[in-house]
């Protein structure tokens, strides 16, 4: 199925923080000279707009703007017309408590919407569904975060999800869910390499299951981008 042009590609890094405290650490900055990939989340919820919002900024610019108030370096959902919207939400140096171990090191994607744990779990009266412009988001995001990474820092880069970043026994080890990850995996850019066994703290995070180990793409042999240059544009 052709890929949809990801349009709504927004810059909101330099808006005010409007993280609350315990969302993130003002006085810690991160250097991206060292960012090791990309750690793939689930807001894990649905994710509206208000009408107020939507009169106000047009519908795109007002759901990348709920991305401010989320702890992601990285946001991506679809308008009510599944329309793929894709926002940096904060600097890169923001210390923002969104992957526990991966923190420090890795830049934070996080898609809108509840995903199940595996797609065969899907309740439609419950979860988020993975439309075409979902999936195009999600590979607008990825190719966002690459485009960072090959101007800030050297790779290897690696996509690894929540679950493998758990620092307690209380974590999300069910994130982002399968249908994240297969669309992830559909649409990773040349320079980021699906890493299902990484843990950042072995004692705590857990490996992809069977379930979204089948997504990972053989290795093929492709000419390497130049992945700023490739990198959707922000407004």
């Amino acid at each position: 199925m052709p890929q949809q042009q990801i349009q709504h590609v927004f810059d909101l890094s330099q808006e005010p923080c409007e993280l609350a405290p315990y969302r993130w650490n003002r006085h810690r900055r991160r250097d991206p000279s060292k960012f090791a990939g990309v750690v793939l989340h689930e807001w894990g919820t649905r994710v509206g707009t208000e009408q107020r919002f939507r009169l106000r900024y047009g519908e795109p610019l007002a759901l990348a703007r709920r991305a401010l108030a989320a702890p992601y370096t990285i946001s991506c959902g679809v308008t009510r017309a599944d329309e793929p919207v894709v926002a940096l939400a904060h600097p890169l140096e923001r210390y923002t408590y969104s992957s526990d171990a991966g923190n420090t090191y890795w830049i934070s994607i996080g898609v809108m919407g509840l995903f199940p744990f595996e797609s065969a779990q899907h309740d439609p009266r419950r979860h988020s569904e993975m439309t075409d412009g979902l999936r195009a988001a999600i590979a607008g995001a990825l190719q966002l975060a690459a485009g960072w990474l090959a101007l800030c820092a050297s790779g290897p880069f690696s996509v690894i999800t929540h679950r493998q970043c758990a620092n307690g026994p209380g974590d999300h080890v069910v994130c982002p869910g399968e249908a994240v990850v297969e669309a992830a995996c559909a649409t990773l850019p040349p320079s980021l390499t699906a890493d299902p066994d990484r843990l950042l703290l072995p004692e705590f995070g857990r490996p992809w299951p069977a379930s979204w180990r089948r997504h990972i793409a053989p290795p093929m042999q492709v000419p390497l981008l130049d992945e700023a240059e490739d990198a959707p544009r922000i407004v």
